[in-house]
């Protein structure tokens, strides 16, 4: 996946980076790097994922009700961010919060991983190992 440039999007002053609000936006956590953001000037609900891959950011939009990939993205640019990913990125910037209340925090997907692996391993210490018959 091709690392995000949310900061050619500010520079340039493009329209997904203007049109991106987060504290007009709704926005609701799904998993640890996924979300649902309904623009105020959209019906649609997308459905944002941003994570970091090796410090760079990656993610991806769809619209939520068809899965087909966000139109800002299927027909302009694929690599580029929509106001759907923008609006997750300024709301990290700016330590906005979800609906819920929850600050915006994006995490990197090998910390992620790392600490599945170790609850899982905490998990199985925790019975002491022992086999159980069947």
């Amino acid at each position: 996946m091709t690392p995000l440039d949310f900061a050619a999007k500010r520079d340039s002053g493009s329209a997904s980076w203007k049109r991106a609000d987060p504290e007009a936006a709704l926005i609701e956590r799904l998993s640890w790097d996924t979300w649902l953001v309904t623009l105020p000037d959209s019906d649609d609900v997308h459905e944002v994922s941003l994570h970091r891959d090796h410090g760079a950011l990656s993610g991806e939009c769809k619209v939520r009700e068809t899965g087909e990939q966000c139109p800002a993205r299927k027909y302009r640019d694929a690599d580029e961010p929509c106001a759907h990913l923008c609006t997750i990125r300024k709301a990290l910037v700016l330590n906005d919060k979800a609906d819920d209340g929850t600050t915006i925090e994006v995490f990197d997907r090998d910390d992620v991983e790392v600490a599945a692996a170790d609850a899982h391993v905490e998990d199985a210490m925790a019975d002491g190992g022992r086999e159980v018959s069947r």
